[in-house]
């Protein structure tokens, strides 16, 4: 079962960049004046950058991945190096999760924003269960039933991911999950449990060969 909502989206620094220049679209980061100033994690190491690159080969097809690589797109280890360069004006947009924008916004008081796109965000479940294998099925179940408790959720929400409950506000600075469902980019999890290796060979070959 679902434990809370990460939401893929675009972010960018309104203080780096002109207003017009702000992406609304995930096809904006093809365009030629974002050109060698995007970027996104590597999804060979993340989990939620793999669920990313599915979602959107699945959506736009592989071909939107070789249109971003011929706009130098650069994939970086980490989510620290882009929100890095975000800030310093080095990169222009980001594919980059929500809940590292909104930390900075609140922790750091960083200006960096997210951009929600009109094709529909990536929102990725994170999952919670019990091990058929634990020697405590009381105890585990206390816990899964605590984290989704009203209590639990909000605990949630203040690591600035969504909620899975209706009766629990959004992450502060986020709008509500209701708002962004109904045009949610689909994700075909078989898909990306059964084809995992193929999946990554397309990107690397696409994005990542020289």
């Amino acid at each position: 079962m679902p434990l809370d909502k990460s939401i893929s989206s675009t972010a960018y620094n309104p203080d780096k960049i002109k207003k017009e220049d702000i992406p609304t679209s995930w096809n904006d980061l093809t365009q030629a004046k974002y050109k060698g100033r995007i970027a996104m994690p590597n999804p060979m190491l993340s989990g939620t950058a793999y669920v990313a690159v599915g979602a959107l080969a699945d959506k736009m097809g592989w071909e939107y991945f070789d249109k971003l690589k011929a706009n130098g797109l650069r994939v970086e280890e980490g989510n620290s190096a882009i929100q890095n360069k975000l800030l310093t004006g080095e990169y222009m947009a980001a594919m980059i999760l929500e809940e590292n924008i909104l930390k900075l916004q609140e922790t750091k008081h960083e200006p960096l924003k997210v951009c929600y796109p009109k094709e529909g965000c990536i929102i990725i479940n994170s999952p919670i269960g019990i091990f058929k294998s634990t020697k405590n099925v009381e105890g585990s179940q206390a816990m899964v039933d605590w984290w989704l408790t009203k209590e639990g959720q909000q605990a949630v929400t203040a690591g600035w991911m969504h909620s899975v409950r209706g009766d629990v506000e959004p992450p502060h600075g986020a709008p509500k999950l209701s708002t962004l469902l109904p045009n949610a980019i689909k994700i075909d999890w078989n898909k990306l449990a059964n084809e995992e290796a193929k999946i990554k060979e397309q990107f690397r070959v696409r994005v990542m060969d020289k």
